[in-house]
């Protein structure tokens, strides 16, 4: 057990004891950690008194606590009390002062596989020692990577199975700032097996978790196999081998303020068969796997830089997401086959790599609700739900993913009469909602809304037989860009209406946008509010018009007098459009690499026949021209 004047350092103040000349004393761990004066608030420090600190000591033994200054601190200020808070983990009843030893509390140990194996001690063989709910307090400047205990390189596995606990906190940071964690990033991993009761987890960071022993995973925090619910606040694991945190429980999971970064590795494969070697190379680790049976809310948090997802969820209940960042996941799969197999064929032989990994990969029988995400820069979709409820999306960016920006089903079958195999499900509400989003630069498309390539994707589908209520609308998006994405801005495969209010699309490859059904324009309040972006809801501005792009095959006639097709915007007005006075409309035509030097025009459809525009100009490197009239518009070479 360490001496309590090892741990006797908090910033830059010291503790000096000064000793009786008639009796010299050495203050253990055991007997130097103070009480509160209060219950303690599990998710903040507890506040202690410097009287309580001293009745805990030795008889014959004075004390004096400098400030880094040197001068002496009076002795009941809190700020002395901050200084003398140390110790060892301690487990303490619900209602109990964490004071060890007392109240119901264990000793202080020196490790918290010490306090395990306490905490399953069964005096009379029947009975657990300690028992029901409480609260494991670790201090704040507890740290396993350079302890000696036997936590250092440790799996630390409370199993419910073989403990007397029922509801349980773990309170890292006690007797710190509030906020302030505890450190425990020199054992390998930190699980809770078969948890049937409430288990909260406060201020602790676990940094580079590894494989060790036969029940441990590469995960950093693991809490399997549970049916209570799980909250995880302040608490960060990033570099884990595989998995940062793996939860797996039927009841709810909240996280909150948290960092599950850099979690996972490269991990390579070979396989000799006599006749070649085939190897396989791939990336692997989610920042977050959650795999509950509840709801589920996450807020603050980031999961970037992991080599498989940024998180990984998969759930019966409702999503919510707030104010998080999953971005730059994912890692590449790398195939390399030489010689032939077994049976003399020539093994397949890439050679070349894909990319696997997504920002946020969520299946869920439940609506899905994201507020502030950033989904930017993953290898392959920016974001994936599959989900039987309704989607819907705020203030939220889907950028740079080398797949989809975002991607997503949604069943939304009512309660209308008949079932599915009569085709009587036919109720549908708005499934998809989308307010100030942008999916843009995707390798394929912005959004879409039933398959090929999306920066935002989402699919409703039906069973076979079952119809959608006829002009129902189907998605809503409001105050939105998809621009240079490498298909579509839009896709839309919905059986009802989609709905646009202020939606920007430029520079698509293949179109601003492609829905079968009918599609209405409407007025936005789209104004960015100064230093964040975010949508503005009390801005009475509205857009006058949209653009939209178009591929040649969607035109309604070809051209005459040998015009050669480059690029082509239909421009639709919003309801203060309609109402506009002179109206003018500004349109910038990309130019393709083969027309830079051509003679170059613009030509307006007028319902029978294509005819010129006069004007226009190449400016910074696109074809821009003034117009005064909704409708179809291409510009050619002559």
């Amino acid at each position: 057990m360490r001496q309590l004047k090892s741990k006797l350092f908090l910033s830059s103040a010291i503790i000096v004891l000064v000793f009786s000349l008639f009796n010299t004393v050495t203050a253990f761990a055991d007997d130097g950690t103070p009480p509160p004066t209060e219950e303690p608030v599990v998710t903040e420090p507890v506040p202690v008194e410097v009287e309580q600190v001293i009745e805990q000591l030795p008889a014959d033994t004075d004390l004096v606590v400098l400030d880094a200054g040197g001068e002496a601190l009076p002795l009941p200020s809190q700020e002395a009390a901050a200084v003398v808070v140390s110790g060892d983990p301690i487990w303490c009843p619900t209602g109990a002062d964490p004071i060890p030893g007392t109240g119901g509390c264990t000793d202080a140990q020196s490790s918290l596989s010490d306090l395990i194996a306490v905490l399953q001690t069964q005096t009379d063989g029947v009975n657990f020692d300690y028992e029901g709910a409480g609260t494991i307090y670790i201090a704040v400047d507890w740290d396993a990577s350079t302890d000696a205990s036997p936590d250092n390189g440790a799996n630390i596995d409370f199993d419910q199975t073989i403990l007397g606990l029922t509801d349980l906190v773990v309170q890292g940071g006690w007797g710190g700032a509030a906020g302030a964690p505890s450190n425990l990033s020199g054992i390998n991993s930190l699980n809770f097996w078969s948890w049937s009761s409430p288990l909260t987890l406060n201020d602790l960071v676990l940094d580079g978790a590894g494989w060790n022993g036969p029940k441990s995973t590469d995960t950093g925090l693991t809490a399997l196999d549970g049916s209570g619910t799980v909250e995880l606040n302040n608490v960060s694991v990033t570099h884990s081998d595989e998995y940062g945190v793996w939860i797996d429980t039927t009841g709810d999971v909240t996280i909150k303020n948290g960092d599950f970064s850099n979690n996972g590795q490269i991990y390579t494969y070979s396989y000799d068969n006599g006749n070649g070697t085939y190897t396989y190379t791939y990336g692997y680790g989610d920042g977050l796997y959650l795999d509950p049976s509840g709801n589920i809310t996450l807020d603050n948090v980031s999961a970037n830089g992991n080599y498989g997802s940024g998180a990984y969820i998969n759930t019966y209940g409702t999503v919510n997401i707030t104010n998080s960042q999953f971005n730059s996941n994912g890692s590449p799969y790398t195939w390399s086959d030489t010689g032939n197999d077994s049976n003399g064929y020539w093994w397949f032989n890439y050679g070349d790599s894909v990319y696997d990994g997504f920002g946020l990969e969520l299946y869920t029988d439940g609506n899905v609700t994201l507020n502030g995400v950033s989904a930017i820069g993953n290898l392959e979709y920016g974001a994936y739900i599959d989900t039987y409820g309704t989607v819907d999306i705020t203030d939220s960016q889907f950028n740079s993913n080398g797949s989809h920006g975002f991607w997503s089903y949604s069943d939304t079958y009512g309660s209308s009469s008949g079932s599915y195999d009569t085709g009587g499900a036919y109720l549908y509400g708005n499934a998809f909602a989308l307010t100030n989003v942008t999916a843009s630069d995707n390798y394929l498309d912005g959004v879409m809304l039933r398959g090929g390539k999306g920066g935002v994707f989402a699919m409703a589908r039906f069973e076979e037989g079952a119809m959608p209520e006829e002009g129902g609308v189907m998605a809503t998006i409001t105050c939105s860009t998809f621009e240079n994405n490498g298909g579509y801005g839009v896709y839309s495969y919905l059986p009802g209406t989609l709905a646009f209010n202020g939606v920007t699309f430029n520079g698509n490859a293949e179109g601003g946008y492609y829905h079968e059904g009918a599609v209405n324009v409407g007025s936005g309040n789209c104004k960015p509010v100064a230093g964040n972006g975010s949508y503005d809801k009390e801005q009475t501005r509205e857009p006058l018009y949209i653009v939209v792009e178009l591929l040649q095959s969607q035109l309604p006639a070809s051209f005459d007098n040998g015009l050669t097709f480059g690029s082509a915007f239909k421009v639709e007005l919003t309801g203060a459009g309609e109402k506009a006075q002179g109206l003018e409309i500004t349109l910038a035509f990309p130019i393709p690499d083969g027309m830079k030097d051509a003679d170059l025009a613009v030509m307006f459809w007028n319902g029978s026949a294509w005819v010129k525009v006069p004007g226009g100009s190449v400016v910074d490197g696109k074809y821009v021209i003034t117009v005064n009239q909704p409708g179809l518009y291409a510009l050619v070479s002559k």
